[in-house]
């Protein structure tokens, strides 16, 4: 089984025991900013130089946007190094997860974190806080 640790208050690192595969940030209060599929996409291009990224799976719901990639280059003119990707968001109430795996997860980890991402919930959502005096 997959397990989860806090890397920070807004960050969790999730995986096989002693492996982290799936990255999950907590956007508070985004929710309204649910990006599409297409939109993570074009954003992993603009930031990689050098990299051509396929896209194998792109979904577009109301609640979730999930992008399945294929990334490759060439390091130093030798062979060309592929390997596949997950770029996620999930809007849950009121607030925004943004998922990726983390490089050189497996196939079959990108497929389970597709499934992971896609299934986010809260068991307990959060309450919202006012600020003192209102």
């Amino acid at each position: 089984g997959w397990t989860a640790r806090a890397a920070s208050e807004e960050l969790l690192a999730v995986g096989p025991a002693g492996r982290d595969v799936l990255r999950i940030e907590l956007r508070p209060g985004q929710g309204s900013q649910l990006p599409s599929a297409e939109e993570l996409v074009e954003r992993l291009r603009g930031s990689l130089d050098g990299v051509n990224v396929e896209t194998v799976d792109a979904r577009t719901t109301p609640e979730n946007a999930l992008a399945v990639l294929r990334l490759s280059s060439t390091a130093d003119g030798g062979a060309p190094r592929t390997t596949l990707a997950l770029l996620g968001a999930k809007r849950v109430a009121n607030d925004l997860f943004l998922c990726s795996t983390t490089p050189g997860a497996s196939e079959e980890d990108v497929k389970a974190a597709a499934a992971a991402c896609g299934a986010l919930s809260y068991t307990d959502p959060p309450r919202a806080t006012q600020a003192p005096g209102r």
